[in-house]
Parts: C-alpha cells; structure tokens; sequence
C-alpha cells in the first residue's frame, strides 16, 4: 500500500475561506478517483511558526494508483485551486 501525505500553507488572504473549500474539493474526490482507497483531510490548530495550515493523507494500492489520482482530472482540478492559493508544499510517499 502507498501512502501520499501533503501538507500546504495558504495565503493569508481569504484563509478561513480557504481551508473550507480545500477541504471539501478533497472530500469530494472520494468515489470519484477509482484508486483512491483512503482519505484524510485536516486543518492545523498548533500555532508554531513551522507549523503547515492543512494536511492531506490519502492511500492508494500501489504507485500506478498514486499516478492515477495525480493524473485524474477532478484531482487535476483541485491541485490547480490549490496552486493559485498556497505559499508553501510538503510531501512524502511512502510504501506502509
């Protein structure tokens, strides 16, 4: 199994707005994306300075799994949302 973790830190500007619309794009992939067999959405509370805004965790079966949803066009979709609105990105993929 693949695990994809990303974590994201948001502009200012709009933040709230924001973290509630990224949250919903990402639910609303779940049985959109064939591949995707787990998600996770959460949004930061820590205040510390090296601290991200929000967090993804998503599995998939195998790394063509992962291609597939970074491919996916709903998935293309929110990553360009998201593009237009972070200052900063994270990422790992792991095999767990």
């Amino acid at each position: 199994m693949v695990q994809h973790i990303v974590m994201w830190r948001f502009k200012e500007e709009n933040k709230p707005e924001t973290l509630l619309q990224v949250k919903a794009l990402f639910l609303n992939l779940v049985g959109k994306v064939p591949s995707l067999r787990h998600l996770e959405v959460g949004e930061n509370w820590n205040g510390d300075t090296a601290a991200f805004d929000f967090v993804l965790i998503a599995r998939f079966d195998d790394r063509a799994g992962l291609d597939a949803y970074q491919n996916h066009p709903e998935h293309v979709k929110v990553a360009q949302f998201i593009q237009s609105v972070r200052t900063d990105r994270a990422v790992v993929d792991c095999e767990i």
